[in-house]
């Protein structure tokens, strides 16, 4: 096994805890989009775009907990939807997500190639 295997193997460890530890947390989390609530994206102008999830946010439900969304007023130009329940916001994070074996072995190549 080569060290970008073996720190894969490692990586995925650290992730599955961190995937329980976060499905103990939020037991209601959106299974659609992770708790996420929707997909980022980025425009042809190179902006942060999100489109809300179906499932949970178009519906007003918090993506980590399930309960009721609240709209605060963010700024003199645009509200934001959080939860009061259990804090998550348009900017929070979801279940985290699985390391790429390809990562890991790309990095491996790099470093070879820089040597």
């Amino acid at each position: 096994m080569s060290n970008s295997e073996r720190e894969y193997v490692e990586a995925v460890a650290l992730w599955e805890g961190e995937v329980r530890k976060y499905e103990k947390s939020y037991p209601g989390y959106c299974k659609k989009c992770l708790g996420w609530g929707g997909k980022l994206w980025i425009d042809h102008e190179g902006r942060p775009q999100r489109t809300d999830c179906p499932c949970c946010v178009h519906k007003n439900h918090c993506p980590r907990c399930g309960e009721q969304l609240e709209l605060v007023e963010k700024d003199t130009y645009a509200d934001e939807l959080i939860c009061p329940d259990c804090g998550w916001g348009e900017e929070s994070l979801g279940l985290p997500e699985k390391p790429l074996l390809e990562e890991f072995l790309e990095e491996e190549e790099e470093e070879e190639t820089a040597s």
